[in-house]
């Protein structure tokens, strides 16, 4: 009898501890979001664009994204707009990247990082992106990736070689946009017309001051900020004119060390930029197999990155963007300073600012590299 009792509430405990599927949630009953573009709304507040896959496959196996867009005044409407007009709930899970337009960027994104933060608990290592143009227009662009989303969020590979930009993530985004004496930075991606077919280009980065847009860098401008971030990847590729012929460059290592100093209300900034590259084509009668000519040329390179990274810090400087972070690391370690100048701005702060700039070049050129003799360049 006894035996029987214990049995008995041995299987009463069991039956607690089992799970069940009351609650289970079918992949059939859902939409996985894959991508987010928000813009400024023409009758409400935004235009809120979501890519997802949709749960059903299609004949070949494949399943082709959707694209929908919805005109809200809050992104939690947002949410429950897209479940009503879906076929089957949106799941917010697995977005990978998030696309904002500029006229959306200009009138500023702090609220929006809160708001997706809490509404959608998008995951932190959510890409952001800044379009010239609109982010629902970058996620409805046909790609062989499947999809806009996919694409972008698979560029590592592809960036490399321009390095004109870096991802960032929600975290990094957030965290400089609430503090209000750090800019924050985003990759610019563009729709371009490429034969009969509409193509992605990423290049470039969106400067943010306060949570809003005020400068979009290209070309050589993003990578000027990039030698001064310590950020250009290896295997960058730079063309440099050195005495009027083509040299071309690719980057082993590159770094940027920033050292201040204060004294008397002035502030001196001092930024040693140092890279390893490899040659990998040139014009012009240079002999690397000769140190005095090796030597030659890094010098050549020095002056031209030099000159090139101090005409970058004065635009920087006249648009009031404080791309190196000088006021707060005066904040951080130069407290007196601080308290005497905060009050007046960044403009002062950047306005009683030297800096100081120093560049040195190593080739390293382990390999081959083409030379073209000087009749074939002309």
């Amino acid at each position: 009898m006894g035996k029987t009792v214990n049995m008995l509430i041995l299987i009463w405990c069991c039956a607690f501890l089992l799970t069940g599927c009351w609650d289970r949630k079918e992949i059939s009953d859902i939409n996985l979001v894959l991508g987010i573009g928000i813009d400024k709304g023409e009758r409400k507040r935004f235009k809120f664009t979501a890519q997802w896959l949709p749960p059903k496959l299609e004949q070949n196996g494949h399943s082709s994204s959707e694209v929908y867009s919805v005109e809200v005044n809050s992104l939690s409407e947002a949410k429950n707009t897209l479940a009503e007009v879906s076929s089957a709930r949106p799941a917010f899970s697995h977005v990978g990247i998030v696309v904002i337009g500029e006229k959306q960027a200009r009138e500023g994104i702090a609220d929006l990082l809160e708001e997706l933060g809490r509404e959608f608990q998008i995951r932190r290592t959510v890409y952001f992106f800044v379009t010239p143009g609109k982010g629902s227009e970058i996620l409805a662009v046909k790609t062989s990736a499947g999809s806009a989303s996919q694409e972008l969020k698979q560029l590592d590979k592809d960036w490399k070689n321009t390095a004109t930009m870096y991802k960032v993530n929600y975290n990094q985004l957030y965290q400089r946009v609430l503090d209000p004496n750090q800019l924050a930075f985003m990759p610019v991606v563009q729709r371009n017309q490429h034969g009969d077919m509409l193509v992605h280009r990423v290049g470039g980065m969106g400067i943010f001051q306060k949570g809003i847009l005020k400068a979009e860098l290209t070309g050589s401008s993003a990578k000027d900020l990039m030698y001064l971030q310590g950020k250009i990847a290896q295997g960058t590729f730079d063309d440099w004119t050195i005495d009027g012929e083509l040299v071309v460059s690719e980057t082993v290592d590159e770094s940027c060390a920033m050292r201040m100093k204060v004294d008397n209300g002035k502030i001196a900034v001092f930024l040693s930029v140092k890279e390893e590259i490899t040659i990998k084509d040139m014009y012009g009668e240079w002999n690397l197999s000769v140190p005095a000519e090796t030597s030659r040329l890094e010098q050549k390179i020095e002056k031209a990155l030099a000159q090139r990274l101090k005409l970058f810090l004065d635009r920087m400087r006249r648009q009031n963007l404080d791309i190196l972070n000088v006021a707060i690391n005066l904040q951080r370690y130069h407290k007196k300073a601080w308290g005497q100048m905060s009050a007046q701005g960044n403009e002062h702060i950047l306005n009683h600012t030297d800096f100081h700039l120093k560049v040195h070049v190593d080739i390293n050129n382990s390999g081959a590299y083409r030379k073209h003799s000087e009749s074939a360049s002309k």
